[in-house]
């Protein structure tokens, strides 16, 4: 949506920014106490260069003035090991990295491509296990940071797997470690450690 709020306390939100008409808010991601906001058009998905703040929005977000900063999606990969870096993807699948993301910080990295853009618009963006996954309209990639590698691809087979099904919105990593995201009219499960993939709703699928 447009707007964002922040919660103060009980039932207590306070909107602290609107988007103008034409935009919203496709990702949000807290990076070394750094909140980053990616924003895209509505009338095409198109990102814009992200946004962020260091006071939790006690003064006006700072926008990126840094070199392929328009993304659609965040994600944190090494937050275990004390190294954590920023990994950042916009919806034609470049994949890029970065240790601060200010404007103060060192510049993006090259990309990782993940996939062609035809017909195959990013939808999400997860890290799973020690992989970093994208989430397109019409295929599943994943890299371990050096090359991209096409684990599902749609074969136009009877399911109908198109954007406004949210195919790859919103994956989500659950207590088992594995991932679940929604295409067609299906739940997939993914299994990052054997790279592999299941059905999982409807069960008799």
């Amino acid at each position: 949506g447009r707007y964002l709020y922040e919660h103060r306390s009980g039932t207590e939100w306070n909107l602290v920014w609107a988007l103008g008409s034409g935009y919203y808010f496709s990702d949000i991601m807290d990076f070394n106490s750094t909140l980053f906001f990616a924003i895209a058009l509505t009338s095409n998905k198109t990102a814009i260069k992200y946004y962020y703040s260091k006071d939790g929005m006690a003064t006006p977000a700072i926008q990126s003035t840094k070199g392929n900063s328009e993304v659609l999606f965040f994600a944190i990969r090494g937050e275990t090991s004390g190294s954590a870096v920023l990994w950042a993807c916009d919806g034609q699948g470049r994949l890029r990295t970065n240790v601060d993301g200010t404007n103060s910080g060192g510049a993006w990295s090259g990309a990782i491509a993940m996939g062609t853009t035809n017909n195959d618009w990013v939808t999400g963006l997860d890290i799973v296990g020690s992989y970093v996954y994208v989430f397109k309209v019409n295929s599943i990639w994943r890299t371990d940071g050096t090359d991209s590698l096409n684990v599902w691809q749609s074969q136009g087979d009877n399911e109908v797997w198109n954007v406004n099904a949210g195919n790859g919105s919103r994956p989500y990593i659950w207590i088992d470690g594995n991932c679940y995201v929604q295409y067609g009219r299906r739940v997939l499960q993914i299994d990052a450690v054997n790279n592999n993939m299941t059905i999982v709703w409807p069960p008799s699928a």
